[in-house]
């Protein structure tokens, strides 16, 4: 009888003993798989990282040159991807954007305002990167205008006529 139970006892620790056991695996390769899964996530977001980096190392920075001509400023772009667009602003008013059509360079020119100015250039290359230019002008209340000049035949003689926008001194002229 002792044999009996105590061959009882076995199976029982046995069965006992093995329902835990499947219990405790099925969370050992849960949490495995979890590590895994981490460290996949976490290679994937250094490697994204380091691309970026690289990027924005490898990233081609266009080139703006802005020359003052009297009341205007000439703007020079030049970039070795191409130019999808240029917006530009003078203080705080709405910008106006020109299309590249992905062009190497590109000019155009602009009127300073009166007074200080601040002049604000976006340049988007073909990438879709950004970059920001801020120039600062001061253009004094002058004389920007060139005079006009006209002539007229009136019988023998010819009459010059000389007008502008501000108030002339005086007219030089040589026969």
């Amino acid at each position: 009888m002792n044999q009996i139970l105590m061959t009882d006892n076995k199976q029982k620790n046995k069965k006992s003993s093995s329902e835990p056991m499947g219990t405790n695996s099925i969370v050992r390769i849960f949490a495995i798989v979890i590590i895994i899964f981490g460290f996949i996530l976490s290679g994937s977001g250094a490697y994204a990282m380091l691309q970026d980096i690289e990027e924005k190392k490898n990233a081609v920075t266009p080139t703006v040159t802005t020359t003052k001509q009297g009341g205007e400023v000439l703007i020079d772009i030049s970039t070795s991807v191409g130019i999808r667009t240029v917006s530009y602003y003078w203080n705080e008013q709405s910008p106006t954007t020109a299309s590249g059509q992905n062009k190497k360079q590109m000019s155009f020119s602009t009127s300073i305002p009166f007074g200080n100015s601040k002049l604000n250039i976006t340049v988007t290359d073909s990438k879709g990167h950004q970059s920001r230019y801020i120039k600062n002008y001061i253009q004094e209340n002058e004389d920007i205008e060139k005079p006009a000049i006209d002539f007229e035949v009136v019988d023998n003689n010819i009459k010059i006529i000389v007008t502008d926008n501000e108030e002339l001194d005086y007219v030089v002229y040589q026969i």
